[in-house]
């Protein structure tokens, strides 16, 4: 049960930490409201995590999304960097994080990653 005392909490054992810790409720009131008052209806998203401060806030929006760099792949390397009990969660990370920007580029209009 060593592993355990590595874990680092997070919203729900099933989502990728990164993309909730952008989900601040003072953050998804403002966008709401910058949305609703400028009559918004496209979002030039940048990054994953804030894809899903566009997912509570302009749900009508015709959207892109760059990805900047993909963080799925940043966790994976994380990953193959380090060992147990760390790598565990680096793995899971990377696991949750790429489901959650494979969802994204489902949902929108259109995506790309810019490489250094």
């Amino acid at each position: 049960m060593v592993a355990a005392r590595y874990a680092v909490p997070g919203p729900s054992h099933r989502r990728a930490h990164d993309p909730a810790l952008f989900r601040s409720r003072a953050l998804i009131d403002w966008v709401k409201d910058v949305v609703r008052r400028e009559r918004i209806e496209r979002a030039f998203v940048f990054s994953s995590p804030m894809a899903s401060v566009r997912g509570s806030t302009c749900l009508a929006c015709r959207s892109i999304v760059d990805f900047v760099d993909l963080d799925s792949a940043k966790w994976a390397d994380y990953a193959r960097r380090t060992t147990w009990p760390v790598q565990p969660c680096y793995e899971r990370e990377a696991r949750r994080l790429l489901a959650f920007e494979k969802l994204i580029a489902a949902r929108l209009e259109g995506e790309f990653v810019r490489h250094a």
